[in-house]
């Protein structure tokens, strides 16, 4: 028979959580503070989804701190005398938090001087001696000595499981020796004084060597540290009360018995009722989607908000709706072009919702001059509204609309954009395009411009769609982008992503926007030159390739390329797709040339060099803007699964940096007469983050002693001194570091270094032997990941690895390889776009002598005056360096020259 599961829920816990998650939140009709109240429900309401509904719980209570002194403070008069006051706007919370918790009818407890750990404690012993299985659902350390068998914790912010392992991670000691460390290390947030410079790690290590507090302080004596001992003898006294300030009274006569605690769900017509009087309507909408009760669904089908959605056709108009906007301190817009897209050229018209359901849409008067405003005026008539700062504007892929109004002197401010939003509280999830972000989140909605428009030869233009489903067609747009804004707020923060969001990601909109216009000068006679040596060389390679198949044949067709290998040369090793033709991409072409086939290597070359033709040397001079005289690349923020920056159109992240001929490209990159490019780029980061993530002592040395970091791997993993590291020796430390990075096998590397497998399992088996840390590293984050479906970043960015439990080996080892490296490469994108945020500030007042020019993963290229370059130099490399504190230092090479080669 299954046991009955009680969870015991930290409410006081889940309202401090909730308050310093959530940005300030105020009830529109009087202003009263609601933002703990709405992330206390939602929290409460994702327990209950997860662990209730589909019964795998059956009891449940909220304990409260009662508020008054407790019976520690009789004991300890400075108990807890360091905490602030309580914030002003969360007072009024606590009682509405209350009401909340009634309406879902759930139980709760609080008691006259105890703590709501005492509490916890108490229900605890007691329903685990009447055999129920016991969840304490709190992130409070101070629980952890509650652990036991048949009792665990529920970390909710981290939605992990604690048991008597993560306790022991975390102490370095069993549930029931966590008093006696606490009582050693102290803690400050409660005012425990404990023992002066005595910390988690060393009291952990005291208490696994003498057994407990008592007899450690019997034996302290025989401390062989003096400092350590003297502190021992001298604060005994501190220890022994601060065991009784940190252990949890655990039998506190229970108000409401087991019986009574039993979770049944709550008569949903009060707590919709409650919501719409907290004016918490996106939550309302969100419960109607997801609850299958009829009551809810019935009761509830007038928030399927009435819809009032108008077109202006008037200039005149747009004053009255642009005021209501800003009456309401936040609206959604959208502005899309004849392809009832996203696209800045054709704009055919703008949509604005300025409150849920109350929408408009201004259509450009494309098909007559009765029918839309013009272009200009429009975009100029909703100035007030664009620069307005006491009103959010929600947009998606708001930096579209930066260049938009730009154009009309129109500087945009405070938006959010809902793209990124998406981007932030999901990373990895899914593709952030609009269509997916609605239908992970507005089951009822969605966006298909082809079902207005049509497709191939029967395709409409714009000008003969019917005003009307223009309108209910933008307006239902501009709604669902004002839903999504309330939605995706609430998850950011219930992601713990509010952070990435808000400080790193949103600032990046304003600076790429400023990247991209600024663009990079151009020399496309260095290009026309290159390019003429790159056909050259180019036939001469097809001459080569054609003598070695015996035959002339379409290099560029893989079709024909598979035939000639396989079938007419009779090469071995090919592979055939399901399709039934010959496989001859890059890995197959590689492991030809590997074993001295001579075509296979000369066809890669073919591949590259025409790559660089058709993609630079002959391209970029076509994408040269008239005006400017520059190319402006775009950086796409939510393209990446890890969070890094994107560049298309051109790509100018891909030009090969290792080879001659992808320095020669970089030669056409220049600098303006009387400016130098200077070049500032993060030396190892990855495998710094991963010295800092992973805590290798021996690698941290290295960098911190500014060591050849693969030269000091060698010597490690080789057993050789760093004198006798030879070239080979660091090539293959090289090889190890960067591949440890990737995740890589015994297999990759073997192919990588051409050595046996056997000497690549010896190799990767001496790295994790000299750096056990990397190994615990590992396995931490693929653990982590199965559990959690995602990984995050030191600074909190969540990356989600699909296909982490596949039963497929192949996907799953890939999975596990993405797992690992996620948090270095998402790692080095936040730090490398705070350094941006950074210098920014610098490049405000630099009066035009220095502009942000190109970010290549780990690089930033500057355009500075040469007369001040020096300065501008020392003061980057500064910042980056100082932007973040690691245990290892950050490194930043900087280069100048007249060209992006010279430079870098």
């Amino acid at each position: 028979m299954t046991k009955d599961c009680i969870y015991l829920v930290d409410g006081s816990g889940y309202i401090f959580r909730a308050y310093h998650a959530l940005p300030p939140l105020y009830r529109k009709s009087d202003g009263l503070p609601t933002g703990a109240v709405l992330g206390f429900i939602n929290m409460l309401n994702k327990l209950i989804e997860e662990h209730f509904n589909n019964r795998k719980a059956s009891h449940l209570v909220i304990i409260f701190d009662k508020g008054s002194k407790t019976f520690r403070n009789e004991i300890f008069k400075d108990y807890k005398a360091n905490r602030g006051e309580t914030p002003e706007d969360l007072i009024p919370q606590f009682q509405l938090i209350k009401d909340a918790t009634k309406i879902f009818n759930i139980a709760m407890v609080e008691e006259e001087g105890y703590e709501a750990d005492d509490i916890i404690a108490s229900y605890a012993k007691v329903s685990a001696k009447n055999d129920f299985e016991v969840k304490i659902v709190s992130s409070d350390k101070d629980l952890m000595q509650l652990v036991e068998p048949g009792i665990s914790m529920l970390d909710p912010m981290k939605n992990k499981i604690i048991n008597e392992k993560e306790v022991f991670e975390k102490f370095g000691v069993a549930p029931n020796k966590v008093i006696d460390v606490q009582s050693l290390a102290g803690d400050s947030s409660d005012n425990v004084p404990g023992v002066p410079g005595i910390g988690i790690k060393t009291a952990a290590e005291l208490i696994n060597k003498f057994g407990d507090l008592d007899s450690l302080l019997e034996s302290a004596e025989q401390i062989k540290q003096p400092k350590r001992r003297e502190k021992l003898i001298e604060f005994a006294g501190d220890a022994i009360l601060s065991r009784k300030l940190v252990t949890l009274k655990n039998d506190i006569k229970i108000k409401i018995p087991l019986d009574k605690l039993k979770y049944t769900p709550p008569e949903y017509t009060k707590v919709i009722e409650f919501l719409k009087e907290m004016e918490f309507t996106s939550l309302v909408n969100r419960l109607t989607r997801k609850s299958d009760n009829n009551e809810l669904n019935n009761y509830v089908s007038d928030t399927n908000y009435e819809k009032n959605y108008q077109v202006c056709l008037s200039a005149a108009d747009i004053e009255k709706y642009q005021d209501l906007a800003i009456r309401n301190g936040i609206c959604s817009i959208i502005i899309f072009d004849d392809q009832l897209t996203f696209g800045k050229e054709n704009i055919s018209g703008l949509s604005m919702c300025y409150e849920l359901g109350k929408c408009v849409f201004f259509p450009i008067n494309g098909r007559s001059e009765k029918e839309g405003i013009g272009l200009k005026k429009l975009i100029t008539s909703f100035a007030k509204l664009f620069e307005c700062n006491a009103t959010v504007k929600i947009f998606y892929n708001v930096k579209q609309v930066l260049k938009i109004v730009k154009e009309y002197g129109i500087l945009l401010s405070s938006y959010d954009d809902v793209m990124l939003m998406s981007y932030n509280s999901g990373t990895g999830k899914y593709n952030h395009n609009l269509s997916e972000i609605m239908k992970a989140h507005l089951e009822s909605a969605y966006y298909k411009p082809e079902e207005i428009l049509g497709s191939g030869k029967l395709k409409k233009n714009i000008n003969e769609i019917d005003i009307e489903v223009l309108r209910n067609f933008s307006c239902s747009i501009s709604d669902s982008i004002m839903q999504l804004q309330n939605l995706l707020k609430i998850e950011l923060v219930m992601s713990r992503s509010y952070n990435i969001h808000h400080n790193i990601d949103k600032p990046m909109i304003n600076i790429l926007d400023k990247v991209e216009n600024k663009g990079v000068l151009i020399n496309t006679e260095i290009l026309k030159q290159i390019s003429i040596q790159f056909h050259s060389r180019l036939e001469l390679l097809e001459e080569k390739i054609f003598k070695e198949s015996g035959r002339e044949f379409n290099i560029g067709s893989p079709k024909q390329l598979g035939e000639v290998l396989f079938d007419e040369m009779g090469i071995e090793g090919g592979k055939k797709s399901k399709g039934g033709s010959w496989s001859t991409g890059a890995e197959i072409l590689d492991l030809l040339s590997q074993q001295g086939i001579k075509i296979a290597e000369l066809v890669l070359d073919w591949r590259q060099l025409a790559k660089l033709i058709n993609t630079y040397s002959e391209k970029l001079p076509l994408l040269v803007d008239s005006n400017t005289k520059r190319i402006h690349t775009t950086y796409l923020i939510a393209s990446t699964s890890t969070g890094r920056l994107s560049s298309n159109d051109p790509n100018l992240q891909n030009i090969p940096i290792r080879t001659e001929d992808g320095r020669k490209i970089r030669e056409a990159f220049i600098a303006p007469e009387n400016f130098i490019l200077l070049s500032a780029d993060y030396s190892q980061i990855e495998l710094r983050l991963l010295a800092h993530m992973a805590d290798v002592p021996q690698l941290s040395q290295a960098f911190e002693d500014n060591l050849d970091i693969h030269s000091a791997t060698a010597s490690q993993v080789f057993g050789v001194s760093n004198e006798e590291v030879s070239s080979d020796l660091r090539r293959r430390a090289k090889a190890i570091n960067f591949g440890i990075i990737y995740g890589i096998s015994p297999f990759g590397l073997a192919k990588q270094l051409n050595i046996s497998n056997n000497e690549a399992k010896e190799y990767i088996s001496n790295y994790f032997k000299q750096f056990p840390g990397i190994q615990d590293y590992m396995s931490s984050q693929i653990d982590f990941c199965k559990i959690n479906g995602y990984v995050t970043t030191s600074f909190g960015r969540r990356i989600y690895i699909s296909n982490i439990n596949n039963k497929n080996n192949t996907i799953k080892s890939f999975a596990e390889r993405q797992a690992i490296n996620a948090p270095l490469q998402g790692g080095a994108a936040d730090i490398i776009k705070m350094a941006m945020i950074e210098i920014s500030k610098e490049i405000e007042t630099s009066n035009n002598k220095l502009a942000l020019l190109l970010q290549v993963h780990d690089e930033l290229v500057f355009e500075a005056l040469e007369s001040e370059v020096e300065v501008f130099a020392k003061k980057i490399k500064k910042t980056m360096e100082e932007v973040i504190n690691l245990r290892v230092p950050l490194v930043v090479d900087i280069g100048t020259g007249k060209n992006w080669s010279e430079a870098h």
